[in-house]
């Protein structure tokens, strides 16, 4: 393995603990010039982990695409020893952050089970390669079954395209049949609310699909306009977001309605545009058209421009970080870059009955403690807290006092990723619940 430092030219304030961090609400480049980036994928646990994929720019012998990995927060690279011209997209196990996927092109479906140390292919069965040079272009895992993946593959010549599913952990992969065969697929995503739900989008055809048996069987749903690319709601069960050069829509009922919250958005007609959804704020979204980053904070009614110390590129791919600082990073033409988009690590409180919990790390370096800050009807209310496997761990009453309220987790709870559910009840009738991610880090 090969390690090499990155450049690094970054504005953050007031986090001068760590030198990652140097301004807040401006770009940071971080290197990896002049590579391709493909995917970016933050460590659920630990958000100085990053795995990036990407694809060579010359599409030479050299191979200087491959997957990337660095443990200090963008300091410094690592090659992982994996060089590939052509990796699309990378895949974290959420039950187990250690494994990891790739989808290579006509290389296929590659895992690690060791942080990237070392790779093995897990192709068995994947229609690769041919006269139309179909490729692996998207892998996802289940949240629920390790074993469970999705791979989608498309050709760079023809709309034609594949979508498989193997149950054992890639020794097997299996064509999913559709009405239409050998569609192309952009992408392909499980619902980590939604038991056995699996989108994927046809661009090809303005159609997304989706399974509500874990991928065995798909149906269609029209969507609108074109799609670039969609995101699963990860607070609303059955909420979509999707993205294409002429307009911004969401669906609050999984695909049955379309709503268009502002019909300037995007404000250039690009192809190739990107949308994320955060996984610590409500309502944040992030959106790209192509050139350009976008935040809004009302679900897509306004929207800001993300621009101080943005360097125009094509941008291929966007993550948001799980924890507090908010971090938001993308990658373009040899370039990967992020910015700090919030400090705060308090709750967000939406209307008079529902709580959105924030997330932080714990313990946390400055005070150790969960807060809850909310203002409340004179109900009953109660703190949750469940792990991956929805099994509870915690279950606090609140006071019915407004204000600032400190939960103290258990010491005792491992590493990983939990999830905050706040409630109030009259009776047994529960009139309002919102989860929101965790990150336990010792």
């Amino acid at each position: 393995m090969v390690s090499f430092a990155a450049g690094l030219l970054v504005f953050v304030g007031l986090f001068a603990s760590s030198p990652a961090y140097a301004g807040e609400n401006e770009w940071t480049y971080v290197g990896l010039y002049p590579e391709m980036v493909t995917d970016i994928i933050v460590h659920p646990n630990n958000p100085n982990i990053l795995y990036v994929s990407a694809y060579d720019v010359f599409y030479d012998t050299t191979c200087e695409g491959g997957i990337f990995k660095t443990t200090d927060h963008g300091l410094t690279w690592d090659t992982l020893g994996f060089r590939h011209y052509r990796v699309n997209d990378l895949a974290l196990d959420p039950q187990h952050p250690e494994t990891l996927w790739a989808a290579c092109d006509m290389a296929g479906a590659w895992r690690s089970t060791n942080g990237g140390a070392s790779w093995e292919n897990r192709s068995n069965g994947l229609p690769l390669g041919g006269a139309d040079w179909l490729g692996a272009v998207y892998i996802a895992v289940s949240p629920f079954e390790p074993d469970l993946l999705m791979c989608a593959g498309t050709s760079a010549y023809a709309p034609l395209g594949w979508l498989c599913r193997t149950t054992d952990g890639g020794e097997q992969w299996r064509w999913v049949v559709f009405d239409w065969p050998r569609r192309p697929f952009n992408k392909v995503e499980f619902d980590s609310l939604s038991l056995g739900r699996v989108f994927a989008d046809d661009p090809a055809e303005e159609i997304i699909w989706v399974s509500e048996d874990s991928g065995s069987v798909f149906h269609a749903i029209s969507a609108p306009d074109y799609i670039d690319d969609f995101a699963l709601d990860p607070f609303r069960r059955d909420w979509l977001w999707c993205i294409g050069p002429y307009s911004f829509l969401y669906s609050p009922d999984a695909g049955s309605t379309w709503v268009e919250p502002d019909t300037s958005f995007p404000p250039n007609p690009y192809w190739g545009q990107l949308v994320r959804v955060s996984p610590v704020r409500i309502s944040t979204i992030y959106a790209t058209d192509y050139l350009r980053v976008y935040q809004s904070d009302d679900d897509g009614l306004t929207w800001l421009e993300l621009a101080e110390g943005w360097q125009i590129g094509n941008i291929k791919a966007m993550s948001v970080g799980v924890g507090f600082p908010i971090e938001l990073w993308a990658g373009i033409h040899g370039l990967l870059s992020y910015t700090v988009v919030d400090t705060s690590n308090a709750a967000q409180l939406t209307g008079s009955q529902t709580l959105v919990v924030g997330s932080e790390l714990y313990p946390n370096p400055a005070s150790g403690v969960f807060y809850l800050d909310f203002s409340l009807v004179p109900l009953s209310s109660t703190f949750s807290l469940y792990n991956v496997l929805g099994q509870r761990v915690l279950s606090v009453p609140l006071p019915k006092s407004n204000g600032v309220h400190a939960i103290h987790l258990p010491g005792t709870l491992p590493s990983g990723i939990y999830f905050g559910v706040f409630s109030q009840a009259q009776s047994l009738e529960t009139i309002s619940m919102k989860a929101n991610r965790i990150a336990v880090v010792k």
